[in-house]
C-alpha cells in the first residue's frame, strides 16, 4: 500500500525536543531539525547539497523500530535517510527520508507543505547553480522589506525535486 505525502505529514511536521521544567519556571524548546521525505534521495541530496551548499553526513539505512514507527515504514520495507548540516555550527539541521513505497506528491506539496527557510551569504550563487540545474524558482530574488518598508535584504523561493518550497534570504550588512 502507497501511503501518500498528506497521511505522511505528522513525520513531515518538524521534530523539535523540549525539556520542560516545573509550570512556574522557564520552559527551553529548539528546533533540532526538520524531517522532509522525499521520493529519491540522490535527487534530493543534489539539490540541497550542491544548489544550496548544505553539507551532507553519511547516507544511513534504519531498521529500528523507533524509527519506523515515527516515519511509518512498514515491516520489510527499505528506507534511506542522510542529515544535513548547515555552517557555523549547525549540524543535523535537515533529515531527509526516502522510504520505498512511499509516493511523495509533488503538486500536493507545491501547494500544502509547510516551506523550509534558510538564511544564506551567497544569494546570486545559488540563484545560478538553481537555474542551471533546472530546479522551478518560483520567486526569483527580490527585495526582502522589514516592517518599515525599507529594503533589509534579499530573498527568493525555489521548489525542491519533491516540490517542497524552499525560501532563501539574505541580510544586506551589519
Amino acid at each position: 500500500m502507497h501511503r501518500t505525502a498528506r497521511s505522511y505529514i505528522v513525520a513531515v511536521c518538524f521534530a523539535a525536543m523540549a525539556t520542560i521544567v516545573h509550570a512556574d519556571e522557564r520552559k527551553d524548546i529548539f528546533l533540532q531539525r526538520a524531517s522532509v521525505p522525499v521520493s529519491d534521495l540522490d535527487a534530493a541530496l543534489a539539490f540541497y547539497v550542491d544548489t544550496l551548499g548544505l553539507t551532507a553526513g553519511p547516507v544511513g539505512e534504519s531498521a529500528s523500530e523507533t524509527f519506523r514507527a515515527m516515519f511509518y515504514v512498514g515491516e520489510g520495507v527499505a528506507s534511506r535517510f542522510a542529515l544535513l548540516d548547515a555552517h557555523d555550527g549547525q549540524p543535523r539541521v535537515i533529515g531527509l527520508v526516502e522510504v520505498d513505497g512511499l509516493a511523495v506528491d509533488a503538486a500536493s506539496n507545491r501547494v500544502n507543505a509547510p516551506a523550509l527557510v534558510f538564511g544564506v551569504t551567497d544569494m546570486n550563487g545559488i540563484y545560478a547553480r538553481s537555474r542551471a540545474a533546472g530546479y522551478e524558482v518560483l520567486v526569483a530574488p527580490a527585495p526582502l522589506l522589514g516592517f518599515d518598508g525599507k529594503a533589509i535584504g534579499t530573498e527568493m523561493a525555489l521548489f525542491d525535486p519533491d516540490g517542497n518550497r524552499v525560501i532563501l534570504f539574505e541580510l544586506n550588512g551589519p
